[in-house]
């Protein structure tokens, strides 16, 4: 089993705890969100596309 270490864990993957994690992250903060529903993969690659699940 691996370790995860964060700075801050959200539970919830919404738009309020997406957006939270999203501003945290920006400001070089280490964030895990956990959600019951997994992500939904993105068909084409963006910018957004390189975030860890």
């Amino acid at each position: 089993m691996n370790k995860l270490f964060c700075d801050v864990l959200i539970f919830g993957a919404g738009i309020i705890g997406a957006s939270l994690a999203l501003r945290l992250a920006k400001s070089g903060i280490k964030v895990i969100i956990v959600d019951h529903t997994p992500p939904v993969p993105m068909k084409k690659k963006t910018a957004y596309s390189s975030c860890c699940y």
